[in-house]
């Protein structure tokens, strides 16, 4: 499947996933996660060894499902959504995941 509408040059859905997970490559550490495998709900992280990172949940199951506990010990900036109806849109944070949908969270590292 191309990024692009050949015809339009408008990006598919897949070109806003692969936009969102640059925003966890670039950070540089990958974060061990944790998810409930039995809901469908992924979660994988980053960190810039800045006090910034990202975490990113994808919901591949067939029912909502809550996001639980955020990161412990960091501060959500900023949310942004990808699916039917959005293009990496900036949201507010939601308490449940749709199925199919994709959410990246900026994160900030709590000053103490």
């Amino acid at each position: 499947c191309p990024l692009f509408n050949p015809a339009t040059l408008k990006p598919h859905k897949a070109y806003y996933a692969f936009r969102m997970f640059n925003e966890l490559y670039r950070d540089g550490t990958a974060v061990k996660t944790a998810a409930d495998a039995t809901s469908g709900l992924r979660l994988a992280a980053s960190v810039d060894g800045k006090g910034r990172g990202h975490a990113l949940y994808v919901n591949e199951g067939k029912k909502a499902a809550p996001l639980g506990t955020l990161p412990s010990g960091w501060h959500v900036t900023g949310c942004r959504v990808l699916d039917e109806t959005h293009d990496d849109e900036t949201v507010p944070l939601p308490e449940m995941l749709a199925p199919d949908q994709v959410l990246l969270l900026t994160l900030e590292k709590v000053r103490d």
